[in-house]
This record gives C-alpha cells, sequence and structure tokens, in this order.
C-alpha cells in the first residue's frame, strides 16, 4: 500500500483554506509540482497500477471557469485516453501539448488529469536560489543547468527546440486557438 505525503506543509495558509486536503479517491498525494491562480498541480500516484500522473486541483466556481476552457481545449486535440485525435495525428506539434486523460467536474474542486511531462524549460536551464539572511533585502543567485550550457555549445540543440515549439504554435494558429497562458 502506498502512504500518503504530507504535503500541505507545501501550502500557504491561504492555497489550504481554498484547497484544503482534498484529492481523488483512486490517488495519493505525492508532491506539488505548481501552482496558479485558482489550481494546484499535483503529482498523483494512481493506487492500483501506481502510474504517475500530473493531477489539477482547479476550484470550480472560479471567475473565469478555467476549467472549462482547459478541458475544451485537452478534449479538441486528444481523446478520453490522452492519444491525438484522428485529424491531428499526424501533425507534428501535437506531440509537444500536454495530453489530457481525464477529467472530474465536482461541486468544489474540478481535477484534471494530465500525463507527467518533464520539468519546465525555465527549470531545466537555471535555478534562482534566494539568500534570506540578508534581513529584509533578498538577494538571489542564478545556478545555470547543463541543458544551458548544451545549447551554448551547440546552438543546433536549441534550433530544435525553436523548431519544435513553431510547429506546435503552428498548429494552435491552423485552428484559431490562442493560448494566452504559454510559459518555459
Amino acid at each position: 500500500m502506498t502512504t500518503a505525503y504530507n504535503c500541505v506543509d507545501d501550502l500557504t495558509e491561504e492555497e489550504y483554506k481554498n484547497f484544503g486536503d482534498r484529492f481523488p479517491v483512486n490517488f495519493v498525494k505525492a508532491a506539488l509540482l505548481g501552482r496558479g491562480g485558482f489550481s494546484l498541480v499535483w503529482l498523483g500516484i494512481q493506487r492500483k497500477t501506481k502510474k504517475r500522473l500530473a493531477i489539477k486541483q482547479i476550484l470550480t466556481k472560479n471567475p473565469h471557469q478555467t476549467h472549462l476552457k482547459e478541458i475544451w481545449f485537452g478534449n479538441y486535440f486528444f481523446t478520453a485516453g490522452g492519444e491525438p485525435r484522428e485529424e491531428f495525428a499526424d501533425h507534428i506539434g501535437v506531440r509537444n501539448i500536454c495530453r489530457l486523460l481525464a477529467y472530474d467536474i465536482r461541486p468544489v474542486d474540478t481535477w484534471l488529469f494530465y500525463e507527467l511531462c518533464e520539468d519546465s524549460l525555465g527549470n531545466s536551464l537555471y535555478e534562482l536560489r534566494s539568500d534570506h539572511s540578508s534581513g529584509e533585502d533578498r538577494s538571489y543567485t542564478v545556478f545555470y543547468k547543463p541543458l544551458l550550457f548544451r545549447f551554448r555549445e551547440d546552438p543546433t540543440e536549441l534550433k530544435h527546440l525553436l523548431v519544435e515549439l513553431c510547429k506546435t504554435l503552428m498548429l494552435l494558429n491552423a485552428h484559431n486557438i490562442v493560448h494566452s497562458d504559454l510559459k518555459t
């Protein structure tokens, strides 16, 4: 049996007030992966299969109805099982979109089940560390990671990344979709 991790410590008091310790019953909450204005993203481990997913917890009653937009977007490109729809199967850009595998809309939370992707590009290039010892003035140190050095040494790797990004943006553009929340 998989034990639950104590992820409550990762939340601010306000986040805990909004999101609590609720989680889909068939999953173990393993870690906090990220946060947004109306959502948290968790690493969830399926109890039976041990499959790891990114599980997004969105407050169902948020003013922007972000969960409905994400569900629409995910269902537009992928089937319920996360496979690209037939009309997109041969388009190279679809492989760079995180696959929505399933969703569950509840009165308080909407749960979006995504494939677990690798770390973000920003996190793969550098890490910022804060020095709290300097009182109120905070200073940061940047630690560069190996991927950044590989891009500098071999610009063809960076070019490959940019080409993949452009293919995906071309797919979105071809279907009149504006993604207003792109991140590295």
